[in-house]
């Protein structure tokens, strides 16, 4: 087998297990509620919308098409980031209680500093994305 071909195995592999963990389906409702500390007055570098956090956040840091843990294919935690419509609604049935950041199961991952938690894997999302996600929940959620 080529290096190349060696490489771009190893880089599936790695991926793959990235994704892989006992958090496959959407969290429990019966398990107690995780929160953590968010700081709601964060600014923003950008409107936080829903369709700017997805466009520049969801889909192309989790949902890239292929091996990536939120795409169709991959659908970790219940969810795929590939389609807006599609990922708004799995994020509010599952991970996003509109008005309540600080205890959505996205939030608390996001702000997770456990490396087998944090989302995504293997570094957090850069700050400003984090607070927009942050001021959008707060905002209640809203799809426009």
């Amino acid at each position: 087998m080529s290096r190349s071909l060696l490489a771009l195995a190893a880089a599936l592999s790695l991926a793959s297990a990235a994704c892989a963990s006992s958090d496959d389906a959407a969290p429990d409702a019966s398990a107690p509620e995780r929160c953590t500390s968010v700081d709601p007055a964060c600014e923003p570098t950008y409107e936080p919308s829903y369709d700017a956090i997805f466009t520049r956040v969801l889909q192309p840091t989790c949902g890239k098409s292929g091996v990536s843990c939120h795409s169709t294919r991959g659908r970790q935690g219940a969810l795929s980031f590939e389609d807006a419509d599609v990922a708004y609604d799995e994020l509010l049935a599952s991970a996003v209680r509109p008005g309540n950041a600080a205890c959505s199961e996205l939030v608390v991952r996001l702000e997770s500093t456990d490396s087998a938690e944090r989302m995504p894997p293997p570094a957090a999302i850069p700050a400003e994305d984090r607070c927009a996600i942050v001021r959008w929940i707060q905002a209640g959620a809203p799809r426009r």
